[in-house]
């Protein structure tokens, strides 16, 4: 869990601990299950182009930007 997860995120970690380590054996997850891995997902990928933006600019001042 990152410190910047969003409150749905981390609710889903106290009602469950596991979460996000689930086995891949489980596969029927409930809606709020399948909701926070979704969002988790989104602010991976959110955090991740954060940081490659940083580093293109960092690396090539001309590059063009990164679109959010």
């Amino acid at each position: 869990m990152s410190p910047g997860a969003s409150w749905d995120v981390r609710a889903r970690h106290l009602a469950d601990p596991a979460f996000p380590h689930d086995s891949t054996v489980d596969q029927l997850y409930t809606d709020q299950k399948f909701e926070s891995y979704r969002r988790l997902g989104v602010q991976a990928a959110q955090q991740a182009l954060h940081l490659l933006k940083g580093r293109s600019r960092a690396k090539s001042p001309a590059a063009p930007p990164i679109p959010d």
